[in-house]
């Protein structure tokens, strides 16, 4: 299978790429104060009958459940044979720009969350099931067209999705793909991923507009990165991307309301903070620039630019 740079719908700029920059690792120390106030940020939404506050805590609850046992077997490229973190990355990055590609083609731009799915079937399929070294993209969009089934009201055909990429197979390997992957899952499509926890903690940290999407930018990055996406849980992720969009923007980097809301304490988040920092440090300098280039625009804020430049 050719490296994504190659496939017809994949165009890496390195021309947009910086110079080499030095790599900090540093988390700043912080405790919140023991007698700080944990706010209720539901109050505002008891009498909102679609919020269904009521219910939130609970919800929560049940997903950090999900999150355990739907979770990739950390590390799980050690079992396969034919692939590495290399090969990962790059079939990451090709699904990113099918998404954002399929978004901007048709009137009705896809879901988020069918991205973030999408990876997380993808990581989970592999956790299971060895794969030759032809098939990671394969395997890839068939969990893309599993993920559009779940979260779009309107998904793309398999028809449409070989219009973009034509060198992964077959309409038949696709199907026979798909079903290799629901039943190897067990149907189990529905997982958290770090964007169902990140729509939460954002409400818990009070996030304006930049602030939340310096934290979707760094979620959605942190998928790229093997050991990010594999040994840390989605609400981690969210967390630590939630902290770091804090300290970018000048505020204290954890609050009582968000200790209580995400159950991490921010001690507990420093070795998933010091990952993430060091990737999103070096997003701007590797070949995979779907995300970066995404994030970078001022339809999104710029938070790429941001976020790279002040972690």
């Amino acid at each position: 299978m050719a490296e994504p740079e190659e496939s017809s719908f994949i165009q890496h700029q390195s021309s947009m790429m910086p110079q080499q920059v030095p790599i900090n690792d540093h988390i700043p120390v912080y405790f919140v104060p023991e007698d700080e106030v944990i706010e209720n940020i539901d109050a505002d939404d008891i009498a909102n009958p679609y919020t269904c506050s009521i219910y939130s805590t609970d919800v929560y609850a049940y997903l950090k459940q999900l999150e355990v046992s739907h979770r990739p077997t950390p590390n799980y490229l050690q079992k396969q044979p034919q692939l590495n973190a290399r090969t990962r990355a790059y079939c990451i990055d090709w699904l990113a720009d099918l998404h954002r590609t399929l978004s901007r083609t048709y009137q009705a731009s896809l879901q988020a969350d069918t991205l973030f799915t999408s990876i997380s079937l993808f990581d989970r399929f592999l956790s299971v099931r060895q794969i030759p070294q032809d098939k990671p993209y394969l395997a890839a969009i068939s969990c893309f067209l599993i993920a559009t089934k779940f979260e779009e009201t309107y998904y793309p055909s398999v028809n449409q999705l070989l219009r973009f990429a034509p060198k992964v197979g077959t309409k038949e390997d696709i199907l026979k793909m798909e079903r290799f992957i629901l039943s190897d899952l067990r149907y189990t499509v529905g997982s958290p991923t770090p964007l169902t926890f990140l729509k939460r903690f954002a409400k818990a940290s009070h996030a304006d507009p930049t602030l939340g999407m310096l934290s979707r930018y760094m979620s959605e990055y942190s998928l790229m990165n093997y050991s990010l996406a594999t040994n840390y849980l989605p609400s981690q992720i969210a967390s630590s991307a939630i902290a770091h969009s804090r300290i970018i923007a000048g505020q204290t980097p954890w609050t009582a309301t968000l200790q209580y809301y995400t159950g991490y304490s921010y001690q507990e988040l420093a070795d998933c903070m010091r990952e993430m920092k060091v990737a999103v440090q070096k997003a701007p300098l590797l070949k995979t620039q779907t995300i970066y280039r995404k994030y970078a625009s001022s339809k999104y804020l710029k938070a790429a630019i941001t976020a790279s430049k002040h972690i």
